[in-house]
C-alpha cells in the first residue's frame, strides 16, 4: 500500500480513485471540490500533478468517484450539491458544468 498526501493537504472521504491504465493515471477528488491527478502511478515514481491541478470545481461540497472516458477525453466528475462537472484530461480545463441536479 503507497499513500501520497495531497498537495494542498485536503482529506478525501468520498472518492473513490479511478485508475487510467493506458496512462498511468488516478483521478480523485478530495473533500473540498477538487480534482487531483496524479501520474507514475505502477510505471513511475508516483506524484500528484502540478498546475493546472488541482482543478477547483466546487468551493464548498466534496465531489463523488470520478470516471474518465477515454473517447471523449473528459474526466465526469459530480458534487454532493448535485451537480455534474466535466474536466478535460489533457489541460485540467472545465468543459461544461450542469445545473443542479439534486431535488
Amino acid at each position: 500500500m503507497y499513500s501520497i498526501a495531497f498537495g494542498n493537504g485536503k482529506n478525501v472521504t468520498y472518492s473513490a480513485p479511478f485508475y487510467y491504465y493506458d496512462g498511468d493515471i488516478i483521478y480523485v477528488g478530495d473533500d473540498s471540490g477538487n480534482l487531483h491527478q496524479f501520474t507514475g502511478v505502477f510505471h513511475g515514481v508516483p506524484a500528484e500533478t502540478g498546475s493546472p491541478w488541482p482543478v477547483s470545481l466546487s468551493t464548498t461540497k466534496a465531489l463523488a468517484p470520478p470516471v474518465f472516458d477515454e473517447t471523449s477525453g473528459l474526466i465526469l466528475v459530480g458534487d454532493f450539491a448535485g451537480i455534474l462537472h466535466a474536466v478535460t484530461a489533457a489541460t485540467g480545463a472545465i468543459h461544461a458544468t450542469s445545473v443542479s441536479l439534486a431535488m
